[in-house]
């Protein structure tokens, strides 16, 4: 949507703007070179503009932080004329599985598929800090809108759940790395073993 408007208000904005310059008849249609017409090309592109920078001033970004000793997600949603805040946590000790998952949505040539990542827990989430894809016994990370990428993600956690000794690492100064995909070479070459490894069905 932002992404939209954005270019709804360059291509307004700069038709106007190459009107005025004396150019207009590069970007303005035919039967719309006119006075009238750059100023509502202009309009709308100002509109478009000023409902983008709304909108990305109140975007509601999810983010989830991995602790030595646990995982947090916190998420801010609207609930009316307000915002609602999303806090959870989870202790290693409580998430007793983490499993890959797909949030498909569309149907046909508009299907699309969005990772996510469910943290099963061993004990009950409260339900103040359930979402709509959550249970009483796990969260959910929508990986498709986190900047890291979802497998990389989903091994970082698989890792520091299996080996508790090794925790620390995310609180080292250069633990962003950790979450560096590996080149896409490596990845070839691991999806081509895996699938040489995997038993026939």
């Amino acid at each position: 949507m932002i992404t939209m408007l954005g270019g709804t208000a360059v291509g307004g904005l700069s038709t106007t703007v190459a009107w005025y310059l004396g150019i207009g008849e590069t970007l303005l249609p035919f039967g719309r070179e006119t006075n009238s017409g750059a100023n509502y090309m202009g309009i709308c592109g100002g509109v478009a503009l000023v409902v983008a920078l709304f909108l990305l001033a109140i975007r509601l970004p999810t983010t989830v932080s991995i602790y030595p000793t646990g995982v947090r997600r916190h998420v801010r949603q609207w609930r009316g004329l307000s915002f609602k805040t999303y806090d959870a946590f989870l202790r290693w000790e409580d998430i007793a599985h983490i499993a890959a998952d797909e949030l498909v949505t569309g149907a046909g040539w508009t299907e699309a598929r969005n990772p996510r990542i469910t943290l099963q827990s061993s004990t009950r989430i409260p339900a103040g800090q359930q979402l709509k894809f959550d249970g009483e016994n796990e969260i959910t990370l929508m990986a498709y809108q986190l900047v890291a990428e979802p497998n990389t993600l989903l091994a970082l956690l698989r890792f520091l759940k299996d080996n508790p000794d090794q925790r620390g690492i995310v609180a080292r100064p250069d633990a962003r790395e950790l979450l560096t995909p590996p080149p896409l070479r490596e990845r070839f070459r691991a999806a081509r073993l895996a699938k040489k490894t995997a038993p026939d069905a």
